[in-house]
């Protein structure tokens, strides 16, 4: 009787924060929090078992907003960042207060975040995706009342190999991780593999910008049948995920394995090419392969497959135009969900607003392909635009106006009574699910910082107007601190300091300094 009373008792209190987070704290505290207040001491990170103190920049002060952004970003995601409990046995993220789960594509963006503070951290929200799922499938979302029938996005492999956070894992569960991606691998093909070999969403909400023109109204009530349309997204992401996997079997030294995720990766490339891409519009669109015709509305989706590199060098010079036109993808803040000169373009949600991490994956596309001018210059426009309107409204936003430098005009599934009633009619407040990868940017881009098992490179992308500027940057993790001036013509005079020792540079844009972790 006691055990039943306590079980009772138990799912009472995880279905009343359950709620509250719902349907309080997301829509009322949190708007009234105040972020700059927010302090990570030493203990606060003992008690979540984080190891090393946050990464810090410091800019002149005409650029000061990018450093207290790249702080409250870092504080926000320490706070969305949960400790063990009943449903999940190690440390994970939660993208949002209002969004109370583990999900699978926000999970693998947070990591990447993550990877920049603590490694060990990165790893534990990796592993609660692939502890949560479900047979071989990775679930969409787990939360205390839901276990989602579908999937979402296949980033997990990407995320554990784009930043070598694959090097932390013993070998031993490095193979643990390959086996498990490896049958969802398997599980995708089975269960999303079209007869052209080209991948489809079960349901729009398993793509993870459900309300997109390409396949929903804005408020959901008509939704189109994704099972016969072959996507430029989903296609592109097992690219990037049979990539991920043949390096990491070539890691654990299975050759076999390593030549048959090439080879996958080979194939859906040409398949991409061959049924996706339109001539006519230099552009990749999803293919009704029952009425055999291009869904012909311009979404960031079809500028992925330059993440994955697809396009032959011709084709990638085509969508790079797309990108940066300032009528299509080079907007104020860059890269609009659908582009601005697309009739289907509206401020709600996936119709038009900016989302930092198909911006992320986009910006990937312009470095695979040696766009080195956009990369730079799009990323400082992105980061800019973020921490400005962080500056204005005191908050990290799940998505972005890409016309103007506040959030008044953007909504959420305007007409879908439940969304604004659970959700509100705007972007979530303290979402770091993917907009943390601001900060990572800054990092990878501006700074220019690369960090491997051996070495640390630093390749500095500042743009024009970071000319005369002097920045700080500081990587508690590799106890790293790095001061950069930019001097005319792009040419950084630099002193990076790794330990004790002191390591002087002058570089020319496009150049690299590279040290090797054990000299130093």
């Amino acid at each position: 009787m006691k055990a039943a009373l306590a079980r009772a008792t138990f799912k009472f209190l995880r279905t009343a924060r359950y709620l509250t987070d719902l349907l309080v704290w997301s829509r009322v505290f949190v708007a009234r929090r105040t972020m700059a207040n927010i302090r990570i001491n030493e203990k606060l990170r003992a008690n979540k078992g984080v190891a090393y103190q946050q990464p810090q920049i410091a800019m002149e002060r005409s650029a000061g907003h990018f450093s207290h952004g790249f702080d409250i970003i870092f504080d926000v995601l320490f706070a969305n960042l949960r400790k063990p409990n009943h449903l999940v046995p190690m440390r994970h993220a939660l993208p949002a207060p209002a969004f109370a789960g583990v999900y699978l594509w926000d999970s693998a963006f947070i990591a990447i975040v993550w990877r920049y503070w603590d490694t060990d951290v990165a790893l534990d929200i990796l592993r609660s995706v692939l502890a949560l799922r479900d047979g071989d499938k990775l679930q969409h979302v787990v939360t205390d009342f839901i276990r989602s029938e579908f999937t979402q996005p296949p980033l997990i492999a990407w995320a554990l190999m784009r930043t070598d956070l694959y090097a932390a894992l013993k070998p031993q569960e490095q193979r643990a991780f390959f086996n498990i991606l490896k049958a969802f691998n398997a599980w995708l093909n089975q269960h999303r593999r079209l007869s052209c070999g080209l991948y489809f969403w079960l349901h729009p909400y398993e793509s993870g910008v459900e309300n997109s023109p390409r396949f929903s109204s804005r408020d959901e009530r008509v939704l189109t049948d994704t099972r016969h349309l072959a996507a430029p997204d989903f296609s592109s992401y097992m690219v990037l995920q049979c990539e991920a996997l043949s390096r990491l079997a070539e890691v654990l030294d299975e050759s076999q394995e390593r030549i048959i995720f090439r080879q996958q990766a080979q194939e859906i490339k040409r398949g991409i090419e061959q049924w996706l891409w339109h001539e006519g519009d230099g552009f990749y669109y999803d293919w009704d392969v029952h009425q055999r015709r291009h869904v012909r509305c311009q979404t960031i989706a079809g500028l992925i497959p330059l993440a994955a590199g697809v396009p032959t060098p011709e084709r990638a010079m085509r969508l790079h135009r797309h990108i940066t036109d300032v009528n299509r993808f080079a907007s104020l803040i860059p890269f609009p969900s659908v582009a601005l000169c697309d009739p289907a373009f509206e401020k709600d949600m996936w119709r038009g607003p900016v989302w930092v991490n198909t911006a992320f994956l986009i910006l990937d596309g312009l470095r695979r392909y040696g766009y080195q001018e956009a990369y730079s210059e799009m990323a400082w426009r992105l980061c800019d635009g973020v921490f400005r309107v962080l500056q204005r409204e005191h908050q990290i936003y799940e998505f972005y106006d890409p016309q103007s430098l506040h959030t008044r005009e953007l909504q959420r599934k305007k007409g879908n009574w439940w969304k604004a009633f659970t959700l509100g009619t705007g972007p979530q407040k303290n979402f770091v699910g993917w907009t943390g990868l601001v900060n990572v940017l800054v990092i990878e881009v501006l700074f220019g910082i690369s960090l491997t098992e051996n070495r640390i490179t630093i390749r500095p992308a500042f743009p024009l107007c970071a000319i005369g500027s002097c920045f700080q940057l500081t990587l508690p993790i590799v106890n790293l601190e790095l001061h950069l001036t930019i001097g005319q013509r792009r040419q950084y005079v630099g002193e990076l300091k790794i330990g004790a020792q002191k390591k002087q540079f002058t570089l020319c844009h496009g150049a690299a300094f590279v040290i090797d972790k054990e000299a130093a």
